[in-house]
This record gives structure tokens, C-alpha cells and sequence, in this order.
């Protein structure tokens, strides 16, 4: 499996865990996924929503509050 970057896509865990006292080893544990699993959110790379689910279930926050996707123009073509 590849480590796909993805465009457009931010996450806050880093300030989501701060703002609650959690390290990653904590958060591993609590919400069920491994810990390359929450490497892999923090460096933007693609996951499935069920591990978004369960480290939000465990912040107790909202999915829009960990990512925020802001769509890219991959079109080559430039604009007057």
C-alpha cells in the first residue's frame, strides 16, 4: 500500500490532542487504531474513515474539527 499524500486535506491532531492532554500512545489505545495509522493522518496520507471515526469518537469531536479538505485544481490550464 502507498503512502498517498492527500492534496487540499489539513488535520488539527496534533492541537486536538493537546487541547485534551492525550499522547499518541493513549490515543492509539483509546480509539482502537494503531499508532502508524495516527502517523499517517498527522503527515496527511490516506486513511479509512472508520479510523477518522474512531480517533473523533475518542476527542469527542466532531470529523470537521480534525480535517478540513479545501479542493485543488489539478486542471493545467491557466486562467486569464
Amino acid at each position: 500500500m502507498k503512502n498517498y499524500v492527500l492534496p487540499g486535506l489539513t488535520n488539527e491532531l496534533r492541537v486536538l490532542m493537546l487541547r485534551n492532554n492525550v499522547t499518541y500512545r493513549e490515543l492509539s489505545s483509546g480509539a482502537g487504531v494503531g499508532p502508524n495509522q495516527l502517523v499517517r493522518i498527522k503527515n496527511n496520507q490516506s486513511v479509512g474513515m472508520a479510523v477518522y471515526t474512531r480517533v473523533c469518537q475518542f476527542l469527542n469531536v466532531p470529523l470537521d474539527d480534525l480535517v478540513t479538505f479545501k479542493p485543488v485544481n489539478n486542471d493545467n490550464s491557466q486562467t486569464p
